[in-house]
């Protein structure tokens, strides 16, 4: 099966400043899963950087994490006040569910699709950044400009978590 995580971080410019001069790094806790493009390996469970990163984009990165709330902390503190996370998560209707420490890979692969998540995400979602101390809302990718979402890969609703100036 194919891993879905993506992990990019940006520093050196605001999030709407100029691309030019912002340094743009992939991540992964495995990154030797994407050869030839130079990513770093990056535990969000451990990340102890302070106010470094002006955007985090992680695509279907919380779903697999076993503490979402420390992660987002530790985003929350690695992001420079002004930044911003971008969020992609696995989605249904129903309120957020975790999956527990405990769960076997069939039982989560039963419950939220796909072996190695630990949670499907609810609207709620908001709620759970908001509680790290980000500003968050949503968006839809269709929102964005088409060269951002090439750029990206964004094609799908997005939580944007900004934190405050």
């Amino acid at each position: 099966m194919a891993r879905s995580c993506t992990w990019r971080l940006a520093s050196g410019a605001s999030c709407a400043g100029s691309r030019s001069h912002r340094t743009t790094v992939a991540a992964d806790l495995s990154p030797e899963h994407y050869p030839g493009v130079g990513a770093r390996r990056l535990d969000l469970m451990v990340l102890d950087d302070v106010d470094r990163f002006d955007l985090v984009y992680a695509s279907h990165v919380l779903g697999h994490v076993h503490d979402d709330r420390l992660v987002l902390a530790n985003l929350f503190r690695a992001i420079r006040p002004g930044g911003e996370a971008w969020l992609l998560v696995p989605m249904w209707r129903k309120p957020t569910e975790d999956g527990g420490p405990d769960a076997s890979a069939a039982e989560r692969e039963r419950r939220f699709g796909q072996w190695d998540h630990v949670r499907m995400y609810g609207p709620d979602v908001v709620d759970r950044l908001e509680a790290a101390g980000f500003v968050a809302d949503r968006f839809d990718a269709e929102s964005l400009d088409q060269e951002v979402r090439h750029r990206t890969a964004v094609d799908d609703r997005v939580f944007r978590a900004r934190k405050p100036a």
